[in-house]
């Protein structure tokens, strides 16, 4: 069985050297392609079990592909290859890893895996219809903060980029403008304002940030979490406060409002930035969300 090992080249942990040294395990059973490269996606057909190094946007990207095609998806290696990295937290893989260890293993047979369910997003962005497979996403100005960041990287990237696009965004009176969300819930209609309407079926978002603390036991009942945070540019102080409790789920407070669902949808009468497992989207005006097809990945194997 040959296995795919998919890179990104643009990918924030990637690099020549690394690429040679990716290259000696074709002698192994592997082939490594780039995923940027035309026709790559023609590699993988019959493939049975993906490596893959590389961040959410790539992986993102990958899944929609396989979701797409329509005939199911192999089981996946996700190796912390990006700057944010959040499918491969939640599998065990950090940026930390030895790679030499991680490959090697995955080369091998029968290894330990978790079935994580993948989000079917349908999305309008500037009249046009997308479709994408995902475990987590959100509207709002979370969406353009992945934008300001996408832009950024190549300057100042990782985590010390991604807080530089939180605060510029937050602060600015401008840009950080109110949200204003009516959700239906048991034949009840609540209004709300913020500035980020996030949903996931995993805990994790980009650089170790855990959005979602109840999504591990809300996919086991088939269901997503979805989160509404009090964004608003009068509310940053208290969001400074927050922040290390939202970082790392422990968070309660009026900043918050938790839902559960297996289908969410979102229409609004101007186009907002969204952001679809990191890849930012802009001018999106409808939203449709629902729980989709369950995916293999090979969890780490913790000593």
């Amino acid at each position: 069985m040959t296995v795919p090992i998919i890179v990104n080249p643009h990918s924030t942990g990637y690099s020549e050297r690394l690429a040679e040294w990716f290259g000696k395990f074709e002698n192994h059973g592997a082939s490594v392609i780039d995923i940027t490269a035309d026709g790559a996606y023609e590699g993988l057909n019959g493939a049975q079990r993906i490596i893959t190094y590389c961040g959410d946007g790539t992986l993102t990207r990958l899944l929609t592909e396989l979701g797409k095609r329509g005939n199911g998806f192999p089981e996946l290696v996700p190796l912390a290859g990006g700057s944010g990295n959040a499918i491969s937290r939640e599998v065990g893989y950090t940026p930390k890893d030895v790679l030499e260890i991680e490959v090697k293993r995955a080369l091998g047979e029968h290894l330990e895996g978790e079935e994580l369910p993948l989000l079917e997003v349908d999305v309008t962005a500037k009249g046009e219809k997308e479709q994408h497979f995902a475990t987590f996403g959100s509207i709002g100005i979370e969406g353009k903060i992945c934008h300001r960041y996408e832009r950024w990287r190549g300057i100042i990237g990782g985590y010390p980029g991604y807080a530089a696009s939180i605060l510029t965004t937050l602060l600015n009176p401008f840009s950080n403008t109110a949200l204003h969300v009516y959700i239906a819930e048991n034949g009840r209609t609540e209004a709300y304002q913020g500035g980020v309407l996030a949903f996931g079926t995993t805990r994790f978002y980009g650089h170790g940030i855990i959005a979602h603390p109840n999504a591990q036991k809300l996919r086991q009942e088939g269901k997503m979490s979805v989160r509404f945070f009090d964004t608003r540019w009068g509310k940053t102080p208290l969001l400074a406060l927050a922040w290390p409790a939202l970082s790392k789920g422990k968070y309660e407070g009026e900043l918050a409002h938790d839902f559960e669902t297996k289908e969410l949808s979102f229409t609004y009468d101007r186009g907002l930035y969204a952001q679809i497992g990191g890849e930012p989207i802009e001018g999106v005006t409808k939203l449709r969300v629902k729980m989709g097809p369950k995916v293999r990945f090979v969890t780490k194997d913790h000593p």
